[in-house]
């Protein structure tokens, strides 16, 4: 194997580190902008960081943790805890339910007084429960990560139930090579 360049200056990166229990915690919104999801839909992205107790700060370590070892100016190193919130008439409910998490969270603020102007979010206080939820890894096999699942007031957030992980949609290999739901199975 020929060597590769830099090998004597890099850092070995092991896995590991510090994992977020999935629950409920303190956070605060680090930046928010306007976004459009895959399918087209508008949505509103917010970006967050846990701002009290044991983890306080544990996104904003991941970033520089990433953008030191990949993406030394930061350019490509997306924040690892952003919560995306469509924002059209289908979701309306659950934007509504965001934004109420976050006035009641912030005595004072109004989303609507703020003229939908989501620069306005930046430094506001919100309460966020976070879950196990399962991806596939590279390998193929199955992996477990934390999320966010939804904002709450941040008096009431270390209250909230843990909920239960969100499993990968499960799918079985055809000898022809096509992978069919286990819903579309009628045995």
């Amino acid at each position: 194997m020929t060597p590769i360049n830099g090998y004597h200056e890099a850092q070995a990166i092991q896995g590991g580190g510090e994992a977020l229990p999935a629950g409920g915690y303190k956070c605060t919104i680090v930046k928010a902008y306007e976004d459009t999801s895959k399918n087209g839909r508008p949505m509103l992205d917010v970006c967050l960081d846990i701002s009290d107790g044991d983890h306080k700060g544990y996104f904003s370590r991941l970033y520089r943790s990433r953008k030191e070892l990949n993406d030394k100016d930061g350019k490509d190193t997306k924040w690892p805890c952003i919560m995306y919130l469509l924002a059209d008439d289908e979701a309306v409910g659950r934007f509504k339910g965001a934004m109420k998490a976050i006035e009641d969270s912030n005595p004072g603020y109004s989303w609507e007084n703020s003229g939908w102007k989501e620069e306005t979010l930046k430094g506001k206080a919100v309460g966020v429960v976070f879950r196990e939820e399962e991806y596939e890894k590279r390998d193929g096999s199955i992996g477990v990560t934390t999320r966010a699942a939804w904002m709450r007031n941040v008096d009431k957030v270390e209250e909230a139930a843990v909920p239960s992980r969100k499993k990968m949609r499960q799918s079985i290999a055809a000898t022809d090579g096509i992978a069919v739901d286990n819903e579309q199975i009628p045995f």
